[in-house]
């Protein structure tokens, strides 16, 4: 008896070892076919998109929306998803490469569950609404500004007036694109629903590999853990900003914070930073910078597109051409602290994306997640605010870092903790706003902008500013991923510092120390997404997402 059942447990394993053969060639082969339709067209998508932010011209945007729209219908093919959930269902796909894809595959797919009629609405919507909101600008004395413009006198100015005309007319945007984005929201709703989802940003957490209710608790443990920090701190900022205007702390009002949402820190220090790229060039130093971490980015430099010109993408983004050799930056530099900082948190997503093993399939040549990769680029973006970097990299002298850095590094400690209460409103409003469309997102908007920002709402004010903000039609139920890739970056700072360089510095530049490039090729970069994100963090730091790092950077 006991011989028998050995032979019929053989039998079982060698069926099941056939099989999972037989499947993984059916899916090697399946993957080949998948690869010749996605590959290319990805490409070409990402070509007409580049065109089109560099340009601002009506046929790229048309065409970008063609090409994706093509893309789409890829993902939309219901035969091809039923493929994929077979390879899935069937359990005998063990190769952990495959077993990756097959996960990011049946994610993406899912769409196919969805009218086709309603996601070419969507796409058609969506990139008519950041054509018109690309090609805004302010009018001020009846002339036409730039969001540099608007951004440096909302940062220079002292004069009130000025301030609001200046701040409200960045808000005019708002009110033209409201119904466009409740439309978009209405329809990305629909879309959710009919792949079982809640809603969209409950689909757009769960396709992302985040567990909704586990995203809430990080937002409401970092509420809990930077409140009493923040209200010090803004008490602090509001007393420097109504002396500088020369009004009392209860006359500030939102244009007073020199910036259009207050997610950064105003000019409230004896100290310039913009003075330390006065005879500087930025995109100079980048490259230097790169260079001596054993990165260097000349390749990267060449196809971007750096400088303003008519018509152009006003802020900053890193495109992924091709999974491989083509990546471009796009940005519109001046010499200055922020042009600086943008600099290395764009060539850092670069880097990234350029990094990935080549060797990997064409699926996971991806960061792990979207938020590891703005981890790295935040992780970077910092060094402007080390006395190392000041030092060596600005080679400013030891008695001029002296009276700059302590005031600089106070900067950055401040800019996180505000950004952080910032992620707050984004992320909440738009939690919300998926939620019910129809309630007063104007009052929404205020209502999280003074709870989390301790910002009070202008007197009588009732427009949609929600709809100034780009993220929300342009890439919505992302904000999140910034916060958490401030929470990894500390936490890679938090590692690098005790376990590659071995140094008490705080926030070290590390110029010059080409183990820091090796360590993040090997363990941040090549990997690209054959991890899920949380086995990915273990990885490389030795423990999944921590928030006590960032904690403990933002306390005094």
């Amino acid at each position: 008896m006991l011989l028998v059942a050995v032979a019929v447990t053989i039998m079982v394993l060698g069926y099941r070892q056939v099989k999972i053969m037989q499947t993984e060639a059916e899916y090697k082969k399946f993957l080949t076919s998948y690869e010749s339709q996605v590959v290319s067209l990805s490409k070409e998508v990402s070509q007409a998109y580049f065109d089109a932010y560099i340009s601002g011209r009506n046929e790229a945007y048309e065409k970008s929306t063609e090409l994706n729209i093509k893309l789409n219908n890829i993902y939309l093919d219901k035969a091809t998803f039923e493929k994929i959930k077979a390879f899935k269902d069937s359990g005998y796909i063990q190769n952990p490469l495959y077993k990756r894809q097959l996960e990011l595959q049946y994610i993406k797919f899912m769409t196919s569950m969805s009218d086709k009629a309603k996601v070419d609405e969507i796409t058609a919507l969506q990139n008519q609404s950041e054509e018109k909101f690309n090609t805004y600008r302010v009018t001020y004395k009846g002339k036409s500004i730039t969001d540099n413009e608007v951004e440096n006198i909302l940062r220079t100015s002292k004069n009130s007036v000025e301030l609001k005309a200046v701040w409200e007319g960045s808000k005019k945007i708002g009110n033209l694109m409201s119904s466009d984005v409740l439309q978009l929201v209405k329809l990305r709703n629909e879309y959710a629903r009919d792949l079982g989802f809640s809603n969209y940003q409950q689909m757009a957490l769960t396709l992302d590999e985040y567990d909704p209710a586990e995203i809430e608790k990080i937002f409401d443990d970092l509420d809990v853990a930077t409140k009493d920090i923040y209200r010090d701190a803004k008490g602090e900022i509001d007393s420097a900003l109504a002396k500088q205007y020369g009004i009392k702390v209860s006359e500030l009002q939102p244009w007073h914070y020199q910036n259009r949402y207050f997610q950064e820190v105003p000019g409230i220090f004896d100290v310039n930073l913009d003075s330390l790229y006065v005879n500087k060039d930025v995109l100079v130093l980048t490259k230097d910078y790169y260079e001596k971490l054993g990165l260097p980015i000349d390749d990267l430099v060449k196809n971007s597109d750096l400088y303003t010109k008519p018509g152009k993408y006003q802020h900053a983004v890193a495109f992924d051409m091709d999974r491989g050799q083509d990546i471009r930056v796009i940005t519109n530099i001046q010499n200055d602290n922020y042009w600086m900082n943008t600099m290395l948190h764009e060539f850092g997503h670069a880097l990234y994306f350029q990094k990935i093993d080549p060797e990997l399939p064409w699926e996971l040549r991806l960061p792990a997640h979207t938020f590891t990769t703005e981890a790295v680029a935040v992780l970077f973006q910092d060094m402007v605010y080390s006395p190392e970097w000041m030092r060596q990299d600005l080679n400013m002298s030891d008695i001029n870092v002296a009276a700059v850095s302590s005031n600089a590094l106070e900067y950055n400690r401040l800019n996180a903790l505000i950004f952080s209460r910032w992620t707050q409103v984004m992320y909440r409003f738009e939690k919300s706003m998926y939620e019910n469309p129809d309630q007063d997102l104007n009052q929404l908007w205020w209502d999280l902008v003074e709870k989390y920002q301790l910002i009070k709402k202008p007197a009588g004010r009732n427009s949609a500013d929600w709809a100034s903000k780009i993220h929300i039609i342009q890439t919505p139920i992302y904000y999140h991923n910034y916060m958490l890739g401030y929470l990894y970056a500390a936490q890679l700072r938090h590692y690098i510092n005790t376990k590659v360089i071995k140094t008490i510095e705080k926030f070290p530049s590390y110029t010059g120390m080409k183990e820091v490039g090796e360590y993040l090729v090997k363990k941040v970069f090549a990997p690209g997404s054959r991890y899920i994100w949380n086995d990915f963090i273990k990885r490389s730091t030795g423990e999944k997402l921590n928030p006590i790092y960032f904690a403990n950077e933002v306390k005094k």
